[in-house]
């Protein structure tokens, strides 16, 4: 049994940081994170919300920004799909953003795949992001993406 963890974004934050070897140390300034746990084995999956760019202060039904999101996991469980809808329900029915952003080493497939999996399409390759010979895979998901493969939630 999995469940989402709210409240804990500092904690959460360095448990994603220090498993993402080109993300340790870096502080990532204003951000909200959310945990997924399990019963048995405590965290096991985190994601970071950060650099929050609103395009105007319009609220709009139709999304309003864009978001960045780091995410670690050490066990592949927690990756179900009320789990993911969970994670990418904050983003985009609280925050009520437009398009959410992931950033990955172009070398990472298993990251790539999985961010696909999960309805990310690619977006960009950003050259030399992590080093010399380091490329940023970035991918992409909208909300109405989201709303396309997750559906809407029953109170919204």
């Amino acid at each position: 049994m999995h469940s989402l963890l709210c409240g804990q974004d500092e904690l959460i934050a360095n448990w994603v940081a220090d498993r993402i070897p080109w993300v340790v140390g870096r502080d990532f300034g204003p951000a909200s994170a959310i945990g997924v746990e399990s019963e048995a084995a405590g965290l096991i999956a985190g994601v970071v919300y950060h650099d929050l760019q609103r395009w105007s202060d319009e609220d709009t039904t139709q999304g309003n920004g864009v978001i960045e999101i780091s995410m670690a996991a050490s066990n592949f469980m927690w990756a179900r799909k009320e789990n993911i809808r969970g994670l990418l329900s904050y983003p985009f029915e609280q925050l009520n953003v437009f398009k959410v952003r992931i950033a990955t080493p172009h070398t990472e497939d298993h990251n790539i795949k999985t961010f696909e999996k999960i309805g990310f399409k690619k977006e960009a390759v950003l050259a030399n992001e992590y080093g010399r010979q380091l490329h940023a895979w970035v991918g992409r998901m909208r909300q109405p993406d989201f709303y396309r493969i997750y559906g809407r939630s029953h109170d919204g």
